[in-house]
């Protein structure tokens, strides 16, 4: 299992690309206009992407964010990833908060927000400018409050609480926060045992007749670590069952 991982709530409007069908067609457009257009025109539909679907950077909370849920109540981090942090939340809900310090720091390379390797960055401005309904920030800690719709001093207990422990204390206004952040299981890895031709296996080893696995079914036991992993072994592996499947049922 993967997970729990953090994953930012989506916006409240469904976006142009929600809509768009995965006709041929236009993924060759599509795959042109990313390839020549400039890149100044395509940033804004690859941000909105990168500050949507991508959970924040675990180093984060190294250089001193803090985590709350919903009632403003610290997570304690150091205890667990944050994953399993917010997981164990009545409503596996967060907020991530964090002050001037720290928004300074992951405003340029090489302190990213979110990432997805070798396509883009997302820095504390791109959330602010594509992801509105995420972003908070306030002078003080019960202004804060008063944004994210928390009790200001359970905020304000949380942070004292946080700064005892943390590394980098939290104490440079203005303060911001991200979020709501939730916490998901975003995959489970290992699927059936099965042969080489992706035939299922018994326990004894001995192939299920007529029964075959592929994708995350037929992963073998193996876990897909990495961007487009799984999507391949999706192809490939589909390919290779249902080939097997039609000549076991030819004869």
């Amino acid at each position: 299992i993967c997970g729990p991982r953090l994953r930012f709530a989506p916006p409240a409007r469904r976006g142009l690309q929600d809509f768009l069908p995965p006709w041929p067609p236009l993924v060759r457009t599509l795959k042109l206009a990313l390839t020549h257009l400039p890149s100044r025109l395509i940033r804004p539909f690859i941000l909105r992407f990168m500050t949507t679907v991508l959970g924040p950077e675990p180093a984060l909370y190294r250089d001193g964010a803090m985590l709350v849920n919903r009632f403003g109540q610290r997570c304690a981090v150091e205890e667990s990833s944050p994953g399993e942090a917010v997981g164990s939340q009545p409503d596996q809900t967060a907020t991530i908060v964090f002050d001037q310090r720290i928004a300074d720091k992951y405003s340029a390379w090489p302190h990213f927000v979110s990432t997805a390797p070798g396509i883009a960055y997302a820095y504390i401005e791109d959330y602010r400018r594509t992801r509105p309904d995420l972003y908070h920030r306030a002078a003080t800690i019960p202004l804060l409050a008063a944004s994210l719709g928390v009790d200001p001093d359970t905020l304000a207990g949380s942070l004292a609480s946080h700064n005892s422990i943390a590394p980098s204390k939290l104490t440079t206004p203005p303060y911001h926060a991200l979020g709501p952040l939730h916490a998901f299981v975003t995959m489970t890895e290992g699927g059936v045992r099965v042969s080489e031709e992706l035939q299922v296996l018994r326990g004894d080893g001995t192939p299920v007749e007529g029964l075959f696995a592929a994708g995350s079914a037929g992963q073998g036991g193996l876990l897909l670590e990495g961007h487009g992993h799984h999507i391949g072994w999706a192809f490939t592996s589909g390919r290779i069952a249902g080939r097997n499947a039609a000549q076991a049922r030819a004869l």
